[in-house]
């Protein structure tokens, strides 16, 4: 328990520099360890914090487990919004909407609102992903309506991500550029070190497609050296996304495959929106057999997913 909080400590103090740190700890952690619940969940919390939402699903699921057999209920609230949140970075969405459920209704009657207000952005960005934008609107207003009295200024970045995962999918990239971009705002209330890396390919993205490509290369060149340090997944997979969308033609390729190239089994979604760019790519330059390929493959992956307007793109481009 002693080594669980240390680790968590070093996560939410400094996922940057201790990134490695942390991913080492939870790597070498035997599975059969005997720790209690509530350290296993601070270690699935250490592993989000750091953007290794692949390393998390299993002590998340175990935490759960263990608190709710032993009707430890406000932190039960407190593990199911990071199994949510693990969850809609992983593409498993199944999981993430009845776990921000359970958890909203687990916070609010633990008197818990900034977790219950986590909870429910966590079903928003599932919304986002999904294409349900009224439900999207809904639960980012109330979590805001909730957050802003409170002074809990950082849980408000997650409304952030919601509405601009759901620009995104739409193809609204000045409105996702803008929601995302509050995230990287020290001055904004929306400002959060820690998830602004989780979104820098998100926002890259909007920005190359809204016609700011030097905005999106500042970005990229600022982060490359912070993902090389912290070594973090997420911020990693962003990026690899990110750079061939600014690649001349000649480069782009290589880009592409490279990320394609990488382990994407625990993140299906990211995997799906690299092969429909790269499968839009190879149609710009008239290689539309080649296209269909990716296009197909990508089509496949967000209807497998559920992530409708995503799906639809692909087969717009096919």
């Amino acid at each position: 328990a002693e080594n669980a909080a240390l680790t968590a400590i070093l996560a939410f103090a400094d996922p940057i520099e201790r990134g490695p740190d942390v991913i080492g700890r939870i790597t070498r952690l035997e599975p059969d360890a005997g720790i209690d619940s509530a350290a296993v969940r601070l270690l699935g919390a250490a592993a989000t914090a750091v953007g290794a939402f692949d390393l998390s699903p299993g002590l998340l699921a175990a935490s759960v487990d263990g608190l709710r057999a032993q009707g430890r209920l406000g932190l039960l609230a407190q593990a199911l919004v990071s199994q949510a949140w693990a969850a809609v970075f992983l593409g498993n969405w199944t999981v993430a909407t009845p776990a921000a459920q359970e958890a909203g209704r687990l916070a609010r009657e633990t008197a818990q609102p900034r977790w219950a207000a986590a909870a429910d952005l966590a079903e928003a960005a599932v919304a986002a992903l999904r294409g349900d934008h009224e439900a999207v609107d809904a639960l980012t207003g109330e979590a805001e309506r909730l957050l802003l009295p409170m002074s809990a200024h950082p849980t408000l970045a997650f409304a952030q991500v919601a509405r601009g995962l759901a620009a995104l999918g739409r193809g609204a990239h000045d409105d996702a550029c803008e929601h995302l971009r509050r995230i990287f705002d020290p001055a904004d209330v929306a400002y959060h070190p820690f998830v602004r890396c989780w979104v820098v390919g998100d926002l890259a993205e909007a920005a190359v497609r809204s016609g700011r490509s030097d905005e999106a290369l500042a970005l990229l060149d600022e982060f490359e050296p912070i993902a090389q340090k912290a070594r973090s997944p997420l911020i990693l997979l962003g990026l690899r996304h990110a750079w061939p969308l600014l690649a001349d033609d000649g480069d782009a390729e290589a880009l592409f495959q490279a990320g394609l190239s990488a382990d994407l089994t625990a993140w299906p979604f990211y995997r799906g929106r690299l092969l429909l760019a790269f499968g839009s790519w190879l149609r710009r330059q008239r290689r539309v057999a080649e296209s269909r390929t990716s296009l197909r493959a990508a089509r496949e992956c967000f209807d497998a997913l559920g992530a409708i307007p995503w799906g639809d793109r692909a087969r717009e481009e096919l």
